[in-house]
């Protein structure tokens, strides 16, 4: 079944689905911590789906998951039900839009220190790949209520999270340094910031 028989899910806007069903396609999801701690959430979903389970790929899809939580966007995906040292998925975002109380909500154990909350509403334009489950690779264009960016990082988890490392850049734009610092001696600054390779 996940490499022989094809889907083709065609969604029309107002179409929605609980996220519970979707882990019944594939052991793999059914373990993921995010499906798991949110198997009762309904998501207002449309587009289109079709392919394999382990060659699943994704078009024109618009997915909202509460009043904050949006993407727009396309995804490719292979090796889904393989499990995760397998399992590949790139993400092509032409909008996300979230907040971190949202996000906080959604993602199992993401607990975000306090000054990430004053970013207000977030957005990205870009690429997200996720590679066996433990590379991660982000690539576009952020924004957020105190400033607007470019950034291009990689988070590296395949020694755990203890071990984890990261690089990449971050530019900003006119980013509000006192909204973010709670401190009025800052203010607006554009600068750039290049992290060769780092661990947490």
């Amino acid at each position: 079944f996940n490499n022989e028989v094809r889907m083709d899910i065609r969604l029309a806007e107002g179409s929605r689905m609980k996220l519970g069903d979707i882990s019944k396609f594939s052991e793999s999801v059914a373990e993921n911590k995010f499906f798991q701690n949110n198997y009762d959430k309904t998501a207002d979903i449309s587009g289109r789906v079709d392919g394999t389970v382990n060659k699943l790929n994704g078009r024109d899809l618009r997915i909202r998951v509460g009043q904050k939580a949006f993407m727009q966007g396309t995804f490719d995906g292979d090796n889904m039900a393989r499990g995760s040292d397998e399992m590949r998925l790139h993400f092509k975002f032409d909008r996300l839009q979230s907040d971190f109380q949202t996000i906080k909500s959604i993602i199992p154990g993401f607990d975000p220190p306090p000054y990430f909350y004053r970013l207000g509403n977030i957005g990205y334009r870009g690429t997200y790949d996720l590679q066996f489950s433990t590379y991660h690779i982000l690539q576009g264009e952020v924004f957020t209520d105190i400033g607007n960016g470019d950034m291009s990082m990689q988070l590296d988890l395949s020694e755990g999270r203890e071990k984890a490392t990261y690089g990449g850049y971050l530019s900003l734009r006119r980013f509000d340094l006192a909204a973010w610092t709670g401190d009025s001696n800052f203010g607006k600054t554009t600068f750039s910031s290049q992290i060769d390779e780092s661990s947490t």
